[in-house]
């Protein structure tokens, strides 16, 4: 079975269960989503540039972006029909496409590539990889994405956990210009890949 398949199906339910919620997301807080979102927004100034946001769910994110009057011209997708419908639903006048970044071939470039929250339900960190190695190929400055770290422990049964240094280590084969943020959870970290300028 494709490991997008059980994804889907969960999200399905959460989004038949809980509709326009955090909880649809599966965050553990509405609190801890917004953190992240705050993180990840800080990869740079984002105001007047084009964003694609990986698993964008019910694009909360360009919520977030919206609520802090920043105006990026954002691009949603998610593998989820449910979730991107309701996302359609939620925000009309915004493109948000269903479409697994690691299948599509037709995706644009877009100044920066962010996800959040998407790499937890993965069987593997192959998985994690071949995602990280999509976003950073349709990204022309950076990419952002956060993860669930070891560092604060095993997670719970299920999670895929990423340990910070081998996740440095495999997107240094893309790019050498790295930020990694662990200093806002204890079990979750953020990074920053920027496209090297010569």
């Amino acid at each position: 079975m494709n490991p997008s398949d059980s994804i889907v199906e969960k999200y399905t339910k959460l989004v038949g269960k809980y509709g326009l919620s955090y909880r649809t997301l599966d965050w553990g807080s509405q609190k801890s989503q917004q953190l992240r979102f705050k993180i990840l927004s800080e990869i740079a100034p984002l105001e007047g540039t084009s964003v694609l946001d990986v698993g964008c769910g019910l694009c909360d994110f360009y919520e977030y972006l919206q609520n802090k009057g920043i105006n990026a011209n954002y691009y949603g997708i998610d593998i989820t029909p449910n979730m991107v419908k309701k996302a359609q639903q939620r925000f009309p006048g915004v493109t948000i496409e269903l479409k697994d970044i690691v299948l599509s071939n037709d995706l644009p470039s877009f100044d920066y590539v962010v996800a959040s929250g998407i790499f937890y339900l993965l069987p593997s960190v192959r998985h994690v990889e071949d995602i990280i190695k999509a976003m950073f190929s349709v990204a022309r400055l950076g990419v952002a994405f956060n993860s669930l770290s070891d560092w604060g422990g095993e997670g719970e049964k299920g999670e895929l956990v990423l340990t910070p240094e081998k996740t440095v280590t495999y997107c240094k084969s893309m790019t050498k210009q790295i930020s990694l943020r662990h200093d806002y959870m204890p079990h979750d970290f953020t990074m920053f890949l920027y496209k090297e300028m010569v």
